[in-house]
């Protein structure tokens, strides 16, 4: 089963930020941009693929135990960004802020344990963020700089805060329509 460990966002706060997408997507022509569906979004800690059925219950452990040693952190959803570059857009993002280290050291301490059972650390880095569109493939050169030239101008303050008390293992279906996703355990952050 293709799996991920990530904070799920509350559902007011995805309220906001579709209604923050639909400024954002309204500077722009749809067809460029496949947008994520709403309600579908998720803080990824740690993309793991495809598990097997009996390694779960290690990952299941594995988060109760990082878990255990954070205690409850806020994190604010806030501004816009795009992958690799403004100037070469091909994932567009919302970012996050946190007052501390508590969201990197919780990914770094995942990362770190989750290595430990067989799973291939990621050398890129973490960049905190909510994917809510892709660019579409095969556009021209023309239609890409529209894209370039719309992400270098597009801004999106602050969506909202909250308080993140649990990580997840999520369970996500591919499916022509999107993914499908479905939480197999949460891990509860310390008090």
């Amino acid at each position: 089963m293709r799996t991920f460990v990530a904070i799920e966002i509350p559902a007011g706060l995805m309220a906001n930020l579709d209604r923050a997408m639909e400024a954002l997507q309204s500077g722009l022509e749809h067809d460029l941009v496949r947008w994520v569906r709403q309600g579908s979004m998720h803080l990824t800690l740690k993309f793991l693929g495809e598990v097997e059925p009996q390694q779960v219950n290690a990952i299941h452990e594995v988060l109760d135990q990082a878990a255990k040693g954070f205690s409850k952190f806020v994190l604010e959803l806030k501004g816009f960004g795009c992958f690799p570059n403004g100037n070469r857009p091909r994932v567009l993002w919302v970012g996050f802020e946190t007052a501390g280290d508590d969201l990197l050291q919780l990914q770094a301490e995942l990362e770190s344990r989750l290595e430990k059972i067989g799973f291939e650390g990621d050398r890129r880095g973490y960049h905190p963020h909510l994917t809510i569109g892709r660019v579409r493939k095969g556009l021209s050169g023309p239609e890409k700089q529209v894209i370039a030239d719309w992400a270098q101008d597009a801004q999106l303050g602050t969506i909202g805060k909250f308080e993140v008390e649990s990580i997840s293992l999520i369970h996500s279906i591919l499916k022509p329509s999107g993914a499908d996703y479905t939480q197999l355990h949460a891990a509860r952050l310390a008090a």
